[in-house]
């Protein structure tokens, strides 16, 4: 849904819904763990399910200042059934694919870009906001080699390679020199907070 309030600010909200297919976990081919459901018969620990994913955001697009500044803002929340997640069993050295529970993820974005007085030079900057955790999350240790026969729980942790905050800075510049040619510059600069890179350590930032 999108209302226009005037010919440069709009307002709009959506909801949505989608998944990603299941499937067998191919980083066991080949593999002992290949092998050994081959032989048991059982090759239920090979299979994951789909991904599903629902919820909905609400934002704002609006050109400011004689059109010369955009400024564009969201906020959203969404939740994700079975979250395909992938954890590297450093014993066999492979990628195992397994389901998390759900996954609770919210937060905002903030993007902005300006057309200077400066003839051809523009900045552009965004800044996010992410809260991404895992609402029922549990690992098997003995499976996954995480040097513990007991499961993991994961329940509560923030979803691993999602920083709290994140956005760039960056410029770009144009002149044309002559009728042909153009002459071009241009930076970006990224950021983010501390996040978790391995989702079987608990104390991984």
């Amino acid at each position: 849904i999108k209302y226009k309030i005037n010919p440069d600010f709009n307002i709009f909200a959506s909801f949505k819904t989608g998944f990603k297919s299941g499937g067998i976990d191919n980083s066991a081919l080949p593999s002992n763990s290949l092998s050994q459901a081959a032989l048991s018969g059982d090759f239920s620990a090979l299979k994951y399910k789909s991904e599903k994913a629902k919820g909905g955001e609400i934002g704002f697009k609006s050109e400011l200042a004689d059109r010369t500044v955009t400024l564009n803002g969201t906020i959203y929340y969404y939740q994700f059934k079975d979250l395909q997640v992938q954890i590297f069993n450093a014993t066999a050295v492979q990628f195992v694919t397994l389901n998390a529970g759900k996954v609770n993820q919210k937060g905002a974005e903030l993007e902005m870009r300006w057309r200077t007085p400066v003839e051809g030079l523009n900045l552009t900057t965004n800044l996010a906001y992410l809260n991404a955790k895992y609402k029922s999350f549990v690992l098997p240790g003995a499976d996954l080699a995480l040097g513990t026969a007991d499961d993991v729980s994961l329940t509560g942790r923030k979803v691993s390679r999602a920083p709290e905050f994140a956005g760039n800075v960056a410029f770009d510049w144009t002149t044309p020199i002559g009728d042909a040619y153009t002459l071009a510059f241009g930076g970006n600069a990224t950021f983010s907070s501390k996040y978790i890179t391995n989702n079987s350590s608990l104390t991984d930032y």
